[in-house]
């Protein structure tokens, strides 16, 4: 999550020739370009770069273990179809293509209002994407996948496969109608024995309001934009149940069954919801891997793992308000189960089992690594109500406060100061 552009501003020169573009540079910023960087064009200091030499000097400290750190994943994944995103040109002159290619560009990645990913992510559920055309690629349990009412055929065969060999299904946005060429494709549809009513958008003087039930029930009745109605012999039938009805009684969301496995579509807006999201996984069969309570919606978690079996705890707050969150993590102390502060706009790496070479690990800690030496530990001021270290060591430790519990020491420290750990 490291991006160093732009690190320092710059000067754009004229053009050698008058372009009469009002600007007559090689860029359209004017004479100066690098918005919000570190590093003005003159070398003068940017507003931005304390906060880019934090996040170095924490890199740094960090980078015996972050180098083979992978983040760990959950059993769903986000279903990527590469054709969806080819939308670059296509035939202004056609009306079918540019209605496909429209439907393509509105419903494709996070879904509308991303409520699909983000809901995912702030439910602390760590997952990566499943390339649905590349036949080598082993999908997870649930695919989760927004898509309009466009959606290759072959895809479509393969999600039906997934969910008669016991896999799920967690799609929003549209019931899939037509291929890429806009022919008739509902084989999704037509496996599920579900088919798509008419598209409802709101307007100034009509407001489509949701009404949850089952898994949504405790959603209160929520206004969406828009919303796309479901019909079928599974409904018909009782073999697919109502999820969301709007107020004059359309089902638009619902859950169903197809062989061994489950499916939730949800064929309208929908909010960013984690609770509800973590409900419709739970149902299909996934639950995040790190579960999460925090006091302002927006912080995300997730966690990271080397090779050998060290590990990372991420905390990110990229909202503008203080978190007190509690995640759920496997932790022996548990340390990191009670209550965490996170600042506004801050992030922290917290250790779980990192390795120091000739003086043991870091089994737990509520702080971050600030400097690491061959005889002493540096952390930041921890996220708790005072500073916490564990560590697994035969060697002597120096420090203010420290106790020994079984194996482990532990070293405390008050809140707000760096806590100074060395070894004899």
């Amino acid at each position: 999550m490291i991006n160093y552009y732009l690190l320092a501003g710059g000067i754009n020169p004229p053009l050698d020739r008058a372009v009469g573009d009002g600007n007559d540079r090689i860029s359209f910023t004017g004479e100066r370009h690098g918005t919000a960087a570190p590093t003005g064009p003159q070398g003068e200091r940017g507003l931005t770069f304390a906060a880019t030499a934090g996040v170095t000097h924490a890199i740094e400290a960090n980078s015996r273990w972050l180098a083979d750190l992978d983040e760990e994943r959950d059993d769903l994944a986000i279903g990527f179809w590469p054709d969806a995103f080819m939308t670059e040109y296509h035939y202004p002159g056609s009306p079918v293509m540019t209605d496909v290619v429209d439907d393509l560009a509105w419903y494709r990645g996070p879904g509308p209002r991303k409520s699909l990913w983000r809901s995912l992510l702030l439910a602390g559920f760590r997952f990566s994407a499943s390339n649905l055309q590349d036949p080598r690629v082993r999908l997870p349990h649930t695919v989760a996948l927004s898509t309009g009412t466009v959606l290759d055929a072959a895809v479509q065969h393969r999600l039906v496969d997934h969910l008669h060999a016991g896999g799920s299904l967690l799609l929003t946005g549209r019931l899939p109608q037509r291929d890429l060429e806009n022919r008739p494709c509902p084989v999704l549809a037509d496996a599920l024995g579900l088919r798509a009513g008419p598209l409802v958008h709101g307007t100034s003087r009509y407001y489509p309001s949701l009404i949850g039930h089952g898994l949504a029930q405790a959603l209160p009745e929520t206004r969406v934009g828009w919303l796309a109605s479901l019909e079928g012999a599974s409904l018909e039938q009782g073999r697919a149940e109502p999820l969301f009805t709007d107020v004059e009684g359309r089902t638009c969301a619902v859950t169903v069954d197809l062989g061994r496995g489950r499916a939730v579509l949800a064929t309208s807006e929908l909010p960013s919801h984690p609770a509800l999201f973590t409900a419709l996984a739970g149902w299909l069969g996934s639950a995040p891997g790190l579960r999460l309570r925090t006091s302002v919606p927006g912080v995300v978690v997730t966690t990271g793992v080397t090779p050998r079996g060290e590990r990372m705890l991420h905390v990110l707050n990229p909202t503008g308000y203080a978190a007190t969150i509690q995640v759920a993590v496997d932790d022996q102390t548990g340390l990191l189960t009670q209550p965490l502060a996170v600042p506004a706009r801050t992030g922290a790496m917290l250790g779980l089992g990192l390795h120091l070479p000739g003086r043991g690990s870091i089994v737990s800690s509520n702080a971050e690594v600030v400097e690491l030496a061959e005889d002493r530990l540096r952390f930041a001021p921890g996220l708790g109500r005072d500073t916490q270290v564990w560590l697994r060591t035969d060697r002597t430790v120096i420090a203010t406060h420290t106790r020994v519990e079984g194996d482990l020491t532990v070293i405390t420290g008050p809140a707000g100061a760096a806590l100074d750990v060395a070894f004899s």
